[in-house]
């Protein structure tokens, strides 16, 4: 297992019912989708999470993401520690550990228009 440090676009439930985040990364100065991943945190991790999505809300998706059911979706500011298989285009058997220190993003305080955003085949 590795872990990465992914953006955090928004959260959901899975067919049964389990929280998840929907990822992007950066690559080359673009906003990509990344996958999604477990929202497993509990306690205070799982409080401080909460209060921070609470903040930055919004109501469209910064870039298309495959695959949602009835999504919260966030502006990209929020990056978050995902742990998941080694290898590969996107995160498997990932996890979200925790947020980072330096969770604010560079495309914080930038409006979505101004975004470059890259699908990467996100259906």
């Amino acid at each position: 297992m590795v872990e990465s440090e992914l953006i955090l676009l928004g959260t959901d439930h899975d067919n049964e019912g389990k929280p998840i985040a929907y990822l992007g990364r950066e690559a080359d100065g673009e906003l990509q989708f990344a996958g999604t991943a477990f929202l497993t945190l509990s306690g205070q991790p799982r409080k401080e999470l909460q209060a921070r999505m609470e903040r930055l809300s919004t109501t469209r998706a910064a870039i298309k993401v495959p695959k949602v059911r009835k999504p919260q979706w966030l502006k990209p500011e929020l990056r978050v520690r995902v742990r998941h298989l080694a290898g590969g285009d996107t995160p498997r058997h990932a996890s979200v550990q925790g947020l980072e220190q330096h969770s604010i993003g560079r495309f914080a305080g930038r409006p979505f228009g101004m975004l470059q955003l890259h699908n990467g085949g996100a259906g």
